[in-house]
């Protein structure tokens, strides 16, 4: 096309200018497609969500600090499979850690094939006074083992989910994490993503008020404990 144009040959110019727009429209449409076949079999093979766990803490300042846990499939709320932590390991003020305590002990009750060891100086609520380093096989009782979620979802923004993360990997868990952040105004809901994966993405975005309802109901069962926990302190 340079060539023709240089030789001041604009009709052949003009026609292989036409040819080259066409064919990258042949290219941009074939990578479409290709996009859209990929997607589907993301989504065929990974999206398949049926079990989805809402955290958050609820502390007031440095006391009367408290987890929830709950746990939501299909047909909406699985009350029967809530939990409640009482915080055991953290001094002063800081969800984060809370958030980490919280995580590690319901790893604990996971059926994780290769037994993680929690860090030292780590004093669990199942771990003896004292021990560096304690498989979390050694705390799982028989009977007291829960399903791992498909998706977990943290009340928080990214401290939170990045505390989440990390506890994951030390237990060597591959769960997409999704954080809701309340802004600085606390009156809009920001999605913090601790996975990029395309089918998540896609998931989360068709399916925010879900998440909005588990995140919801977390903070409600977190508070309810907490206002509990410090009814029976007085």
């Amino acid at each position: 096309m340079k060539e023709a144009a240089k030789a001041e040959e604009f009709e052949e110019a003009a026609r292989l200018r036409n040819q080259i727009s066409s064919l990258e429209r042949i290219h941009d449409i074939a990578l479409l497609n290709r996009s859209f076949v990929d997607d589907g079999r993301q989504t065929t093979d990974d999206s398949a969500v049926s079990r989805i766990e809402g955290y958050d803490i609820s502390n007031l300042g440095s006391t009367g600090k408290v987890g929830s846990m709950v746990v939501f499939d299909a047909g909406g709320p699985v009350k029967a499979e809530y939990r409640k932590f009482k915080i055991k390991t953290v001094e002063g003020q800081s969800d984060v850690d809370c958030l980490e305590e919280v995580l590690e002990r319901r790893l604990l009750h996971a059926d994780i094939r290769i037994a993680p060891c929690l860090p030292a100086g780590r004093n669990d609520v199942n771990m003896k006074e004292g021990s560096d380093k304690r498989s979390a096989a050694e705390f799982v009782k028989r009977g007291q083992s829960w399903p791992l979620p498909d998706i977990i979802l943290i009340d928080g923004g990214k401290p939170q989910v990045g505390v989440a993360k990390k506890v994951l990997a030390r237990y060597g868990v591959d769960i997409p994490i999704i954080g809701i952040a309340k802004g600085p105004t606390r009156k809009k809901n920001e999605f913090i993503f601790g996975s990029r994966e395309r089918w998540f993405i896609r998931w989360v975005s068709e399916h925010q008020d879900l998440l909005v309802q588990v995140r919801d109901e977390a903070h409600r069962f977190a508070i309810t404990y907490q206002r509990k926990v410090r009814k029976m302190r007085h």
